[in-house]
């Protein structure tokens, strides 16, 4: 293996550098693409095509599934309450008409 300034390139390996794609000119641009995109960087537009997704969408989708979880979990706990409620309200009518019953004289 050469090492240093002679150093060519390993076989199945290109002389451009890894960040360039075929296709490219020197200047790093694309053929047709904007001048100021590097292939580095995503294109909007693109990462639909390309079958990548970028970061905001990610982290868009991430809060939009959270959310939905949420609500259900917070629909599901208010029933629940809502039951409860109801049930405790019902429990307290019935307490209060025996006492009112009891405090009549009337048979329990």
């Amino acid at each position: 293996m050469e090492t240093g300034a002679n150093a060519g390139p390993r076989p199945g390996e290109s002389e451009q550098p890894a960040t360039r794609r075929s296709g490219e000119e020197t200047n790093g641009t694309a053929a047709g693409a904007h001048p100021a995109v590097t292939s580095e960087q995503p294109v909007p537009g693109l990462a639909a095509e390309d079958g990548e997704v970028s970061a905001t969408e990610r982290a868009e989708e991430m809060i939009d599934l959270i959310a939905s979880k949420m609500a259900h979990y917070t629909s599901v706990f208010g029933r629940a309450l809502l039951r409860l409620g109801a049930r405790a309200r019902e429990e307290a009518e019935d307490i209060w008409a025996e006492a009112q019953n009891i405090r009549r004289g009337g048979q329990p």
